[in-house]
């Protein structure tokens, strides 16, 4: 129970930094002029990915993990839900964030190599993989490692990706597509972070675990919104 606790500990640390801070800039703010206004709006109302997400996913088993309402407001997202998953043999721990809008521009300032450096953490490697789903469909994902020294040592793995209209994507490249093609917006974005704290440097059992989870919640979490995009959904 001490190991779960120190865990839980752990990725509630990992979540909250990546979600604290926005990010600026002259590009972000041009981009925005272009998705800041959606015409189609897929709405949720707050707490649908809290009642809607199952707490247990294939071997894993949920527990909610909740920010403090100060971190929540900074993603300016519709929705979101913050867990903490666990593994049947209880070895493996996973932090789950998943935040979601309408307004793709409150969604665009947050992305792992943004919020962790901003946080202390510095990126030690990044890379892009994909697999297929049991659906047939391909997930691309991206995943950092990152590592912060001194008294408060530590390392983590985040395997992010977003879904753009039904669609995966690794990095914010269909929210970009879609304002150099003039469109006025997306009907919804929703970004998905799935973070293991490790305890060795260049340890794989961590991005084991966060492709794992990926891999057998992908689907699920994308039909969250599949099954609803195409009507508004405050009364979900």
């Amino acid at each position: 129970m001490s190991l779960f606790k120190g865990r839980r500990r752990a990725i509630l640390g990992v979540v909250t930094a990546f979600v604290l801070l926005l990010a600026g800039g002259a590009s972000y703010r041009v981009l925005a002029l272009y998705v800041g206004r959606p015409t189609q709006q897929a709405r949720i109302s707050r707490g649908y990915l809290d009642r809607h997400l199952p707490l247990e996913i294939g071997n894993w088993m949920g527990r909610d993990l909740p920010l403090e309402e100060a971190v929540a407001r900074a993603t300016s997202a519709d929705d979101l839900v913050s867990r903490t998953y666990v593994w049947r043999s209880g070895i493996k721990a996973v932090g789950v964030f998943i935040a979601y809008g309408v307004r793709a521009r409150d969604l665009l300032p947050h992305s792992p190599e943004v919020c962790y450096p901003g946080n202390g953490w510095s990126q030690e490697s990044t890379h892009q993989a994909q697999f297929v789903l049991p659906d047939g469909r391909e997930l691309q994902y991206r995943i950092y490692h990152f590592g912060r020294g001194g008294l408060d040592a530590r390392q983590t793995t985040v395997l992010n990706y977003y879904i753009v209209d039904d669609e995966y994507s690794p990095d914010k490249s269909l929210v970009r597509s879609s304002a150099r093609l003039g469109s006025s917006g997306v009907r919804y974005v929703a970004q998905v972070q799935i973070s293991c704290p490790t305890s060795v440097a260049g340890d794989t059992d961590s991005e084991e675990a966060v492709i794992n989870f990926a891999a057998e919640s992908a689907v699920l979490i994308r039909n969250l919104f599949v099954n609803n995009s195409g009507s508004p959904l405050a009364g979900n």
